[in-house]
């Protein structure tokens, strides 16, 4: 019988500065699945990224690409981008020298390389994708990623496109686009749908940027890393501390969750 939900973060949260999942925080999902609860990762990680950084640490289910796939025991939900689409936001890229990555369900294709798409790589700590502009055209693309230092670029993107996508800029470096009306927050909803529970249990969800917004919306307690954006801190129940300070496990305490 699950007792509650529990949705993580990965990068600034669930992880450390290298992307990894620590011995404690491993521990402390273990402990929550014995006590009950399930555990579940909430990301714009890809699917491939997430059963890496995750690996041994008893996570079974996962929300990922900021709502796109959802996973628990199998898919339960996946949606893509309308090629159509993909196709003018390329264009309108390529004209902005902003490189465009396209995240499929098991691999992921970049239009370009510049220092933005090399910094935020270089600060999720993974590797550069291959260089292949034409991939969503025989691909099902799942999430754009664009990679721009330009913010004041954004709305021209929400202008032209946010009828049709769902655009978070989630870095200095990166825009994270989606099917229209997809969020960590309808990650959460496909998942909980496919539990079936007969009654409501409590749901926690932790994060430390702004594209954690949309899922501190769909659950009743909040948690902000202690180096979340002052957004997050300011949408949470509780501030926990930092990510390299323990702050999984101070925030689960707290909750007397472990």
């Amino acid at each position: 019988m699950i007792k509650g939900i529990v949705f993580f973060d990965l990068d600034g949260t669930l992880l450390d500065k290298r992307s990894h999942l620590n011995t404690a925080n491993r521990e402390a999902l273990f402990k929550l699945t014995e006590n009950g609860y399930l555990p579940v990762v909430v990301t714009g990680r890809a699917p491939w990224e997430i059963r890496e950084l995750t690996a041994g640490g008893d996570i079974h289910s996962y929300i990922g690409l900021n709502g796109q796939i959802v996973f628990n025991q199998k898919i339960v939900y996946q949606s893509t981008i309308e090629k159509e689409i993909i196709e003018e936001v390329v264009l309108l890229s390529n004209r902005l020298n902003h490189p465009l990555a396209f995240y499929g369900k098991e691999t992921s294709k970049i239009t370009a390389i510049d220092e933005a798409a090399v910094r935020l790589y270089q600060l999720d700590n993974a590797a550069l994708p291959e260089i292949m502009p034409t991939f969503y055209r025989k691909e099902d693309v799942l999430m754009l990623y664009l990679f721009s230092k330009d913010e004041e670029k954004d709305q021209l993107y929400q202008t032209l496109f946010g009828n049709y996508l769902t655009i978070i800029r989630d870095t200095p470096f990166s825009v994270a686009m989606t099917a229209i009306g997809n969020s960590k927050k309808t990650g959460i909803k496909n998942l909980m749908n496919s539990l079936s529970l007969k009654e409501s249990v409590p749901t926690y969800a932790f994060g430390d940027g702004n594209n954690d917004l949309p899922m501190f919306e769909a659950v009743d307690y909040r948690i902000a890393m202690g180096n979340g954006t002052d957004k997050i801190k300011k949408a949470a129940d509780f501030v926990t501390k930092s990510n390299e300070d323990g702050g999984i496990i101070h925030g689960l305490h707290h909750l007397n969750l472990i």
